[in-house]
C-alpha cells in the first residue's frame, strides 16, 4: 500500500473520532443547548467511536436537521450540518466534504469556541486531503489553543497526529515526529491506546525492520479501531510480500479480511484496499484467475473515488496475469492502461511539487510569524511580571521598612539604657583592640627598624675589619694568608641569608601580602629585587640600603633603574612613591 492511500485514511478516521477517556468512554464536549439534540448527537458519536452500526444515521441526521429548524438556533443549525459532514466523512468528497464545513462555519456563533474549533479541525482534515498544507497548518493552529482550554487531550492527540501527517506530506520528517511525540503525551493523560502512534511511526520510519515492529505494535493495542487495524495489518502484508514472504503476507491479509467483515462490511474503500493486497499476493502465488476477479472489483469501486489513487498498480497486475494466462491482447491493453496512468500520475506529481515547496515556505514564514508574536507577547508579559514584581518588592519592602521603623522606636524606647551600656562596652572593646593593635604594630615597628640597625651595624663593623684588614696587609704586617681568612668570613657574613629572612619575617607581619603583590606587579622579580623594595618601603636611602647590602651606592642605583623597567615605570613615576601605594 502507497503511503498516499494511507494518509487519506488516516485523514478521514482523524476527523471522524472526538473525545474519550479510559474511565467514561466517550467525552460529548459540546456545550449542551437542547436535549432534543444532543442526545441524538451523542449517539452519533458513540456510533463514531465504537463503529456501531446503530442507529440509522439517516434517520439520526433527519432528526437534527428537523429539531434545529424547529427551534429556529443558528448554532443547531450549524451543528446539524456539521453532523451532516462528519458522518459522511468516509464516503465524501473533500469539495463537498469542505463546502458544507464552510457553511456550519458561517452560522456557527464565535462564542461556541468548541463547535468551531472542532469545525476547522475537520475541514484542516479535508485541506488536506486536497494538498494545501498550508490552509490545513492555519486552521489546525487555530483548533488546538481551544483544544488545550478545554483539556481535551483526545481531541489534541488528533490534532497533532494530522500536523504530523501534514509535515510528513512536505517532507519535514523531523517536524512530523516532534508532533506525534507531542500526540503521543496527549493520548497517554487521556487514557487512549497508542495504536495511532504506532502507526504514525511506522509511517514516518524510514527503516523496514522498525516500520514492521510499529505496524505490529498498532494492530496489536487497536482492537477498539478496526479501521486503523484493518490498515496496519495491510502494511504489515505489504513488507511481507516485499521480503519475498508471500505465506507471512497472505496471513496477515486474511486477517485484516476478518476485520472488514465486521463494521467496515459495507465500507467499499478499505474492501479495495485490501483487495489491492490480495491480488498482489494471488500473483505471486500464480492465481491469476483470481488477481482478475480482485482486479474488477477494485476498478468498480476506483471508479466511485476518482484522484483518490486506491489502487496504484491495479492494471499492472491485470496485465501481468492475463499475460500468463495468455491473454496477450488483453495483457497489452492492460499494461499501456497502466502505463498512462502512471504517466498522469507522475505529471501529477510533478505539478505538486512546485505548490508544495510553496506550501511548506508558507508554513515555515507562518510559523516565524506565530514565534514572533509569542515572543513579543512573552515579552509584554516578562515586563508585566517585572513591574508587578517591582511593585509588590517596593510594598514588601515600604512594609519591611514601616515594621523596621516601629521596632526600632520599640526597642530604643523599652531598652534605650540597655543598648546606650552595649553601646558603650563594644566602644570600649573597639578602642582595647585599635589601642593594642597599634601597640602591636608598634612592636612590630620596632623590632624591623631593631633589626635593620644591628644588620645595619653588623655590616659596618664587618666592612670595617676588612678594611683594617686590608690596610695592614698592605702594610705588610699581617700575613697574605690570614687576610684572605679574614676576607672570607667577613664575605661569608655579608652573604648570610639568615639575616634576611629574619627581617622579612617581621616585615611581614607589619606589611602582610606585601610581596604578593609585588609579584603580581611582574613576575620577574628576584629575591634581591624584593629585598630592595621592602628596603625602600620602611624609607631607606640608597646610601643605607648600599651599606646594608655591603655594595656601593652606585649598585643600589643600577638595582633601582632595572627595577622600574621590571615594574613598567615611566621616566615621570616616582618609585619610592609606587613601593608606599603597595
Amino acid at each position: 500500500m502507497t503511503f498516499r492511500t494511507s494518509s487519506y485514511l488516516l485523514v478521514i478516521l482523524l476527523g471522524t473520532l472526538v473525545s474519550f477517556s479510559a474511565s467514561a468512554g466517550v467525552k460529548y464536549g459540546f456545550k449542551p443547548i437542547t436535549p432534543a439534540f444532543d442526545s441524538v448527537a451523542e449517539q452519533l458519536l458513540e456510533r463514531e467511536f465504537y463503529f456501531r452500526s446503530t442507529p440509522d444515521v439517516n434517520q439520526a441526521l433527519s432528526t437534527l436537521h428537523r429539531v434545529a429548524e424547529t427551534s429556529g438556533n443558528s448554532q443547531l443549525k450549524a451543528r446539524a450540518i456539521f453532523w451532516e459532514a462528519r458522518t459522511g466523512q468516509l464516503r465524501g468528497k473533500p469539495d463537498e466534504q469542505i463546502a458544507k464545513l464552510e457553511k456550519a462555519r458561517s452560522m456557527s456563533a464565535p462564542e461556541y469556541e468548541y463547535d468551531n474549533a472542532f469545525i476547522n479541525y475537520q475541514l484542516a482534515g479535508n485541506y488536506q486531503r486536497l494538498g494545501k498544507y498550508f490552509t490545513t497548518y492555519q486552521l489546525l493552529q487555530q483548533a488546538i489553543p481551544v483544544f488545550e482550554k478545554s483539556d481535551d487531550d483526545y481531541a489534541l492527540g488528533n490534532a497533532y497526529l494530522l500536523l504530523a501527517l501534514t509535515y510528513r506530506e512536505i517532507g519535514e520528517i523531523e517536524q512530523a515526529m516532534e508532533n506525534i511525540d507531542a500526540a503521543r503525551r496527549h493520548y497517554a493523560r487521556a487514557g487512549f491506546p497508542l495504536n495511532r502512534i504506532y502507526f504514525f511511526q511506522a509511517l514516518t520510519e524510514p527503516d523496514v525492520d522498525k516500520s514492521l515492529k510499529h505496524y505490529k505494535m498498532s494492530a496489536a493495542v487497536g482492537a477498539h479501531e478496526p479501521p486503523m487495524s484493518v490498515q496496519a495489518l495491510i502494511n504489515i502484508s505489504k513488507i511481507f510480500l516485499d521480503k519475498q514472504l508471500p505465506d507471512s503476507a497472505a496471513f496477515y491479509a486474511d486477517k485484516a479480511a476478518e476485520l472488514i467483515k465486521g463494521p467496515l462490511h459495507d465500507n467499499e474503500i478499505f474492501q479495495a484496499i485490501l483487495s489491492h493486497q490480495q491480488a498482489e499476493i494471488a500473483l505471486k502465488e500464480g492465481r491469476y484467475k483470481d488477481v482478475i476477479t480482485y482486479c474488477d472489483f477494485i476498478e468498480k469501486i476506483s471508479e466511485k473515488y476518482p484522484g483518490e489513487h486506491l489502487a496504484p498498480s491495479l492494471y499492472l497486475f491485470r496485465s501481468r496475469a492475463l499475460e500468463s494466462l495468455g491473454r496477450f491482447d488483453e495483457a497489452f491493453h492492460a499494461l499501456k492502461k497502466h502505463q498512462q496512468i502512471q504517466d498522469e500520475n507522475l505529471r501529477t506529481l510533478e505539478a505538486r511539487e512546485i505548490p508544495k515547496a510553496r506550501e511548506r515556505e508558507a508554513i515555515a514564514r507562518q510559523k516565524e510569524v506565530i514565534a514572533e508574536v509569542r515572543r513579543q507577547e512573552q515579552t509584554q508579559r516578562n515586563r508585566l511580571y517585572i513591574w508587578l514584581l517591582a511593585l509588590g518588592v517596593l510594598l514588601v519592602a515600604s512594609a519591611g521598612l514601616l515594621i523596621y521603623l516601629w521596632q526600632r522606636a520599640k526597642i530604643r524606647k523599652i531598652k534605650n539604657r540597655e543598648l546606650r551600656s552595649n553601646l558603650e562596652q563594644q566602644m570600649a572593646l573597639a578602642r582595647f583592640n585599635r589601642e593594642n593593635f597599634e601597640k602591636d604594630m608598634q612592636k612590630k615597628e620596632c623590632e624591623i627598624s631593631t633589626s635593620v640597625l644591628l644588620l645595619s651595624n653588623k655590616n659596618d663593623v664587618l666592612q670595617r675589619i676588612s678594611d683594617i684588614t686590608r690596610e695592614y696587609s698592605d702594610a705588610g704586617r699581617i700575613p697574605q694568608d690570614y687576610v684572605n681568612s679574614i676576607n672570607e668570613a667577613v664575605g661569608s657574613s655579608l652573604r648570610n641569608d639568615d639575616d634576611w629572612s629574619r627581617f622579612k619575617l617581621h616585615f611581614e607581619g607589619v606589611h602582610p601580602s606585601f610581596f604578593i603583590k609585588l609579584k603580581e606587579k611582574s613576575d620577574e622579580l628576584t629575591e634581591n629585587d624584593l629585598r630592595l623594595c621592602a628596603y625602600l618601603r620602611i624609607g631607606m636611602r640608597a646610601k643605607e640600603i648600599a651599606g646594608m647590602l655591603a655594595v656601593s651606592p652606585a649598585s643600589i642605583n643600577t638595582a633601582r633603574y632595572r627595577l622600574r623597567k621590571k615594574l613598567g615605570l615611566g621616566k615621570e613615576d616616582s618609585l619610592d612613591d609606587f613601593i608606599r601605594k603597595i
